[in-house]
């Protein structure tokens, strides 16, 4: 299926991601989930964060994504 095709077909969902002290990787993670061919208005990604005492929950503020901060 393209993405061409209506969005109707396709389901909605919410890609969540945990992520403790993952300052180093958290960018790229973030830059994977936008690259996907999935269409835009049908997913979501959700940071899921357990306390980092690095950068992580900055960056991934930084880059305007949901975080959830547990």
């Amino acid at each position: 299926m393209s993405e061409a095709g209506s969005n109707h077909e396709w389901p909605t969902v919410v890609v969540v991601i945990p992520a403790l002290n993952e300052d180093t990787h958290v960018a790229g993670c973030i830059e994977s989930l936008r690259g996907q061919t999935y269409p835009k208005d049908r997913y979501e990604g959700l940071f899921v964060d357990n306390g980092s005492t690095d950068r992580t929950q900055e960056i991934i503020r930084e880059h305007g994504e949901k975080l959830l901060v547990e």
